[in-house]
């Protein structure tokens, strides 16, 4: 039986109103509601979504299972964006195209979100459940209202939680990313009186005004109370009525209700159907006795439970041994379609630590996936757990910190990839590898800037194993940017990064050129040669410098984009002192058209910021201002934004 919106009148209109304002202004609006559960704000959200027309609209959703699972919440907006045109096709590569080289972190993938969605025009976003909402979903939502307002895009973001920490965090970031009078806060508390005797009455017409009065006090105003006291009787009351419904299921109802609860999620029903061993008939059949008792509702996924208070009550009342069992069953469905999809690797961990389950086989395909980028610190500190409950001398383990001291280094959690390669560094029964891991450790105590790890880190790696002239190439780069850097030590680290460099051209001499050299020669050539600027710049030898950002060039280019990119910027930078500014403008121009075709934001940044002060000082204005405010646009989105000249705002005002 449907049943009629009621009540929120004011909260419906001020939504309402958000959204026009949104596009008369052509600024981001949003607003978050909290309430408790059953107080109606997936309904209100509904409703809302009736009323967006003619704008178009998407929703997001979070599931508590899949909390933990890297833009989990946020995957029907990506696909959607993904169709949208030529932007849509570079979301679409970075997110769904085949495995490649190519890195996929987030800040990528947010950028090209933002550019599909600004290309759909005035948009809509709602998002349920936002307590239950994965991080890097949130952050996604918060990067595209921060673009929005920089780009001027009509966008509306309406999110609906439970009071939380969750909730709490949002409405600070919306504070910090919109003016006041851009967001608003609205509490969904429980419905009037009179609110609710035209719910109770919508559903049982044979309830007086005075019967449907006492159901509402006794729901406490709460629209899902009401709606299930209705439907159960006036005698009953809440602390009994679920209990009394799930008591009353046939055993294929309970069963498949048991496992819906656990799933959490919408399942096909082809997928529930393996799940339990059943026929799809018979599958069909119990979920129609759900869904007549209100239990379970019909989704475009699959069958799902009707409200989260019926999921808890549910899930609560099942034997231990039998949510493990589910658990168990629905982790190995959902790993055996996974293939080397994250989130569904990641999805599927969960369940299998619920479960009780061995994690490590699941962890390595997860620290394999082509999306691995897109793990939180909160994901690596798990996998790192798994490693950590195995024997010192299993091979998993070493397998399993190896991996993950390649992902931590590469997202920036340098203290946990420094733990995991000196794990390595200790553990493996290959000196070459032991070499390799103190290397790589070395590396994150640099990044760290913790010159007395580095060091130790970097005489292991020397003692382990004799090192081959591309691992002295290594050594030397790393110890001259400890010398150069954090010990601040230019003599000593010049005459160290000459012997890097020294070691790289006999490397290439020895291959026949840099063109024949392996990837990961290439790059020792590259750190040697990044390392040798570094010196002659800070000893003010202008041409070395110049000589070297030409051949770091060269080498860079061999590479990949995003090397490229910053070796084009860096050849920018070392002509401009020379009064050589359209040799640099050339460069900067590059970069700034390579990093924007590939989607790497914070090299555009920098591009842009040396592209728009070589158009000024060649005399370009127009042409410098639309640069500077476009990267001024782009800074505004970004968290960490490179400030080697400052902003574009100051860009823009010396041009003015």
């Amino acid at each position: 039986m449907s049943v009629p919106f009621v009540g929120r009148t004011s909260e419906l209109e001020s939504l309402v109103l958000l959204i026009r304002r949104a596009r008369l202004d052509r600024q981001p609006t949003a607003s978050l509601l909290t309430g408790e559960p059953g107080s109606g704000k997936s309904r209100l959200l509904g409703e809302l979504l009736g009323h967006a027309a003619p704008i178009r609209s998407l929703r997001v959703a979070g599931f508590e299972p899949m909390q933990a699972v890297p833009l989990a919440a946020a995957g029907d907006l990506l696909r959607h964006l993904a169709k949208s045109g030529d932007e849509g096709g570079v979301l679409d590569r970075l997110v769904f195209g085949r495995p490649t080289n190519e890195g996929r972190d987030a800040l990528r993938i947010f950028e090209a979100a933002h550019r599909a969605l600004a290309a759909e025009g005035p948009m809509l976003i709602v998002v349920d459940d936002l307590q239950w909402v994965d991080e890097r979903s949130i952050t996604l939502l918060h990067y595209l209202l921060r673009a929005a307002a920089s780009t001027h895009q009509p966008l509306t973001l309406v999110a609906a939680s439970r009071p939380s920490p969750a909730a709490a965090a949002y409405r600070a970031s919306l504070a910090a990313d919109l003016p006041a009078d851009r967001w608003t806060l609205i509490e969904v508390g429980p419905l009037s009186i009179a609110d609710g005797r035209l719910l109770a009455q919508a559903i049982d017409a044979e309830l007086d005004d005075a019967a449907a009065a006492d159901l509402w006090r006794r729901a406490g105003g709460s629209p899902f109370w009401v709606d299930a006291l209705a439907r159960g009787g006036a005698a009953v009351d809440r602390t009994s009525l679920i209990a009394d419904r799930l008591r009353d299921l046939g055993p294929d109802a309970a069963a498949l209700l048991a496992a819906t609860a656990v799933a959490a999620r919408p399942f096909p029903d082809e997928d529930m159907a393996s799940l339990l061993g059943w026929d799809i008939v018979r599958l069909r059949h119990a979920s129609g006795e759900l869904i007549a008792r209100g239990l379970t509702s019909a989704s475009p996924g699959g069958i799902q439970v009707a409200h989260d208070l019926i999921r808890e009550a549910a899930t609560e009342a099942l034997p231990g041994d039998t949510r493990r069992r589910l658990h168990m069953r629905i982790g190995a469905l959902i790993e055996a379609a996974a293939g080397d999809d994250l989130a569904m690797l990641r999805e599927a961990l969960e369940h299998r630590a619920a479960a009780g389950l061995p994690m490590t086989e699941l962890a390595k395909r997860v620290l394999a996936s082509p999306r691995r980028r897109l793990l939180g610190g909160d994901d690596l500190r798990l996998l790192a757990s798994v490693s950590d409950a195995l024997d010192r001398a299993d091979p998993d383990r070493l397998h399993l910190d190896r991996s993950l001291g390649e992902v931590a280094a590469v997202l920036g959690e340098q203290e946990l990839a420094e733990q995991r390669w000196a794990n390595v560094g200790i553990g493996s029964p290959d000196a070459q590898e032991r070499q390799h891991a103190e290397i790589e450790a070395g590396k994150a105590a640099y990044r760290l800037g913790r010159g007395l790890d580095g060091r130790a880190h970097i005489e292991r790696a020397r003692r382990s194993f004799p090192p081959t002239t591309q691992v002295s190439v290594e050594l030397d780069a790393l110890q001259a940017e400890v010398e150069l850097w954090l010990d601040h030590e230019t003599a000593v680290g010049s005459e160290t990064a000459g012997r890097a460099l020294a070691g790289a051209h006999a490397m290439a001499m020895s291959a026949g050129g840099i063109e024949r050299l392996s990837t990961e020669a290439r790059r020792a050539y590259l750190a040697a040669l990044v390392v040798s600027g570094d010196a002659a710049l800070q000893s003010d030898r202008a041409e070395e410098v110049i000589q070297l950002s030409e051949m770091i060039l060269q080498v860079a280019e061999g590479l990949d984009d995003e090397s490229h990119t910053a070796a084009l910027i860096r050849t920018g930078f070392a002509l401009r002192p020379l009064a050589r500014i359209r040799e640099s403008e050339a460069q900067y121009r590059k970069a700034w058209d390579l990093s924007k075709q590939r989607v790497f934001p914070t090299l555009t940044v920098e591009a842009g910021h040396g592209l728009a002060r070589g158009l000024r000082d060649l005399g370009r204005l127009v042409e410098a201002r639309a640069v500077a405010a476009e990267t001024g646009r782009l800074e505004a989105r970004l968290s960490n934004v490179p400030r080697r000249w400052g902003s574009a705002a100051s860009i823009v005002h010396t041009i003015d």
